[in-house]
């Protein structure tokens, strides 16, 4: 990134604070206002540690003091909203002084002055009709007055960048009253002064009772929700599937190994209470779900009384306008649109944030049922296995009949996540153009695919699990990690003054990280709810920046076929992904690219997520398998880390082969947990 999109990652959060009022702060939930404290004070370090050092000849001693101001004042107001509200606990308690704090109670006081001063401002106007020059005299001189008690005490305790801040904020805003006030009383003489001045703040003031009516509904239906919800369930889940994953390890030994001692009375004990376990977490699921659809209804409820209060609002505004005359309509209009603007803005912007609320509600409740679906299939297919393990185990001779395909080892499933992120970056760096969203072309520059990556694991969790499993921690590296590519594609306009992010593609891998620390391999395929974890993490990503994403989404032991017959469809992208996600799903042992082939901007920038150099390799490599040891009648047995070392190919490379030659009928596959996957002629 280059120094403006450096700097507005720096300033972005404190600007965001600053354009809030104390009351939309306080209504914010702890979590978030925690979460934007810790972000602008890691904005003040990475500001005055490296960026004001590595762009100190592009930085001048005001704009330094600005943005100093700016952060150290955004950070006051969440402190001073975090104190107002009595439920949370304060966010520094040292951080600053009372003489700081009541000074930006004040400002906010004067900032909210058309609001929640509406009768004394209509008294005023009635008493003094006839000397309205006098009246705004008394009142600039009063908040003049304000002013000067809170800055100019020698008792106070206020640092210079946050008197900077209040001080230029304060002048901005008697300059505004004072030439809206003229402006009226030129063009429109004092009747419709009046008259104008009080409907708009009648209208402006009960829009402001309806917003913080509604944010205090709407943060109670939440808090109470989040509270049901997502304290235990996920915790649950992620227990009940250590569970499942425990007992299939232990019917693995079984079926690969007949002489191994193994106790069905301890693997029947351990289904039942599985059993228990899955019954109870359903039960729980299906209250939440009846809870999110409470909420879904109270918020959309909510979101209707604030699309009345915006009719009612942008109604006033007009009749302000309607009242002036013909040749100062554009100019009094412009004025008279500031007495609603903001409080029609914040009305606005709760629309709009309900709105993504109760999309975001919609999602989660829907991955809820998937998942308990899912948990529901995986304990009674876990049945199934164990009822043919215990009638096997009598007969020695017998064998038993599963399928072991689909099972990947945790270093072939790191081979996979490694081969496809790397690929990923290689076909965004060598790219000559990119689709936007719109239909234009994006060409990258030469450093593009440096400056614009961002890219992630979950190695800090696999390490746990393993910690947890009693494996090796510091074999982490051996394992799938989750791993993570993202590009933001920015433009510039015409003259390069503005920059704006137009598209994020991203790759991102999935595999069971649970079951690969505990067994080192894993072989069941990533299903609906899996897929859903991946594509609501963007959506709110997506949504909460304004940008659209292009996503493709791979899983290290493939695909359920109702998922990949799911993306295929136009109906699962428009009701599930929406305009601003597309979605490329990736299978990473064949290659194979599967989407709604209507979404345009998948079918094409595709060619960022196909891996024909691999493709190719995996086709070699089955061939010389055929060739070199299915036709020969003394080979029955072909194993895959034999190829890969005599032959010089990549262990994920011979996996793909393998699959590829059992598609042909050719042979099985089979595993061996001691020695790995083989082939078995036919």
């Amino acid at each position: 990134m280059g120094f403006r999109d450096e700097f507005n990652d720096i300033t972005a959060p404190a600007e965001r604070v600053l354009d809030k009022d104390l009351i939309d702060l306080e209504v914010e939930p702890a979590q978030r206002r925690k979460e934007l404290y810790k972000r602008i004070e890691q904005a003040e370090q990475e500001f005055e540690e490296n960026f004001r050092l590595q762009y100190r000849k592009k930085l001048d001693d005001v704009t330094v003091r600005e943005v100093r101001s700016h952060l150290a004042t955004a950070r006051l107001f969440l402190h001073a909203a975090s104190r107002r509200d009595d439920g949370a606990p304060p966010l520094a308690p040292d951080a600053f002084t009372e003489d700081e704090i009541q000074a930006a109670i004040e400002f906010d006081h004067y900032r909210a002055f058309d609001v929640s001063n509406k009768e004394d401002l209509q008294r005023r106007i009635r008493n003094k009709d006839e000397v309205v020059y006098e009246f705004v005299v008394e009142e600039v001189a009063t908040q003049t007055e304000q002013e000067s008690d809170v800055f100019e005490s020698q008792r106070n305790r206020i640092r210079t960048s946050i008197m900077e801040y209040l001080g230029d904020r304060y002048q901005e805003r008697l300059d505004r009253s004072q030439e809206a006030v003229a402006l009226y009383i030129q063009y429109h003489g004092l009747p419709n002064v009046l008259e104008g001045i009080e409907d708009a703040i009648d209208a402006t003031a009960d829009g402001s009772i309806t917003r913080q009516d509604v944010e205090s509904a709407v943060r109670s239906e939440l808090e109470e929700l989040s509270g049901r919800l997502h304290a235990t369930m996920q915790e649950q889940e992620r227990d009940i599937r250590s569970d499942i994953v425990s007992i299939r390890s232990e019917l693995a030994s079984v079926e690969w190994e007949q002489d191994v001692d193994v106790d069905t009375n301890d693997i029947e004990s351990k289904l039942e209470l599985l059993r228990s376990e899955v019954a109870s977490l359903r039960e729980e699921q299906r209250a939440d779900v009846k809870a999110f659809d409470e909420a879904i209804e109270e918020l959309s409820a909510q979101r209707a009384r604030i699309d009345e209060k915006i009719q009612e609002l942008e109604k006033a505004g007009e009749e302000v306008v309607e009242s002036s005359t013909a040749d100062a309509a554009d100019s009094v209009a412009a004025k008279a649109e500031r007495v609603v603007s903001d409080e029609l803005n914040r009305l606005e912007e709760r629309r709009e944030e309900l709105e993504s609320e109760v999309i975001r509600l919609k999602r989660e409740r829907e991955r809820l049922e998937v998942a308990s679906d899912r948990l529901t299939d995986e304990q009674e297919n876990l049945e199934a296995r164990v009822t043919q393990v215990s009638e096997s185990l009598p007969d020695d001779d017998a064998g038993i009949e599963v399928d072991q395909a689909n099972v990947v080892p945790a270093r072939i499933a790191r081979l996979y996540e490694l081969d496809f992120i790397s690929r990923f970056d290689e076909s965004v760096g060598e790219a000559h153009e990119i689709t936007l969203p719109t239909g234009e072309r994006f060409e990258p520059s030469d450093g593009f695919a440096e400056n614009a990556n961002e890219s992630g694991n979950e190695r800090s969790r696999m390490r746990s699990l393993l910690e947890e499993s009693g494996n090796p921690v510091d074999e982490v590296d051996h394992y799938p990690l989750r791993r993570r590519s993202r590009y933001t594609v920015v433009t510039s306009s015409r003259f390069g003054l503005r920059k704006n992010a137009e598209l994020v593609i991203e790759a991102t891998v999935h595999s069971s990280l649970d079951a690969f620390a505990m067994n080192g391999f894993d072989a069941q395929q990533a299903g609906l709810d899996n897929l859903l974890d991946i594509i609501n993490r963007v959506m709110e990503r997506a949504e909460e920046h304004d940008i659209p994403h292009l996503i493709a989404a791979a899983s290290t032991t493939g695909w359920t076929d109702r998922v990949r017959d799911l993306v295929t469809e136009s109906e699962f992208s428009r009701t599930r992904l929406g305009t601003d996600v597309s979605l490329c799903l990736v299978d990473v042992r064949t290659g194979n690219l599967l989407y709604d082939r209507s979404d345009e901007l998948v079918h094409q920038n595709k060619k960022l997520f196909e891996r024909a150099v691999y493709v190719e390799r995996a086709e070699d490599c089955k061939r010389l398998i055929q060739e070199g040891y299915l036709s020969d009648p003394l080979t029955d047995i072909i194993r895959l880390e034999e190829i890969a070392a005599k032959n010089g190919y990549a262990e994920h490379v011979v996996s793909s082969a393998f699959d590829r030659i059992e598609a042909t009928g050719d042979a099985v596959q089979r595993y061996h947990p001691e020695h790995g996957p083989y082939l078995v002629s036919q």
